[in-house]
């Protein structure tokens, strides 16, 4: 349940920085024209188009809240809150990963019923041995696990209590810490985002993901 969950949010992740994960795009030859169907021939059936799925959107602050919706139900399938983290430098925006957080995606139970995981994408290049941290203002660090990386970055996860969900909820600054390798000097960098909206947007995609598609 759990890694589908977080292939979910790394895949929304990755729609979000504008990352392709394509190893190239090839020229592909224009198909020639197929012949037309003798005289009195019935034409092949066409398979019916596969609907696409509903989603639904909003952004509070620098939180982006997200929810998809199956199309033969319209009831909630994915819901996510999410920030995507940056830097300056020379005057652009640097990407730096993304902190996520969504119910879990499992077609068992509703999605209501699923319970919440918290992921972060962190860059490339550091210790994967250590797991990275999170922490609130100036609460405990809780570790986070690495579970993949790509060339977005690497994206650790785990089960987010209701206890860390009131941290996330009530907290001013989040600080992510990620371990240098010792090639580099060892000790650790630390990314702080801001966590005002975040509460909007969790209430969010609570509220979706209780309801049908908007029509």
């Amino acid at each position: 349940m759990q890694f589908r969950a977080v292939a979910c949010a790394f895949l929304f992740s990755a729609a979000l920085t504008g990352v392709s994960h394509a190893a190239g795009t090839a020229a592909v030859p224009a198909p020639s024209a197929a012949p037309s169907p003798a005289k009195g021939t019935p034409a092949s059936p066409q398979a019916p188009a596969q609907p696409s799925p509903i989603t639904t959107q909003q952004t509070f602050g620098a939180w982006q809240a997200n929810c998809t919706y199956a199309p033969a139900t319209r009831a909630a399938s994915l819901c996510v809150a999410a920030q995507q983290l940056s830097m300056q430098q020379q005057g652009k925006a640097v990407p730096l990963g993304m902190v996520i957080v969504a119910r879990a995606a499992t077609d068992r139970v509703a999605i209501t019923a699923r319970p919440y995981e918290l992921s972060v994408m962190t860059p490339l290049g550091f210790d994967l041995t250590k797991p990275a941290t999170l922490s609130m203002d100036n609460g405990k660090p809780v570790s986070l696990p690495y579970l993949v990386c790509n060339a977005s970055g690497c994206l650790s996860t785990l089960q987010a209590t209701p206890a860390m969900i009131t941290a996330l909820k009530a907290g001013k600054t989040g600080h992510i810490r990620v371990s240098r390798v010792p090639a580099q000097g060892g000790g650790t960098v630390t990314i702080n985002y801001d966590m005002s909206h975040f509460s909007d947007a969790f209430g969010a995609i609570e509220t979706w993901s209780s309801q049908k598609a908007p029509a």
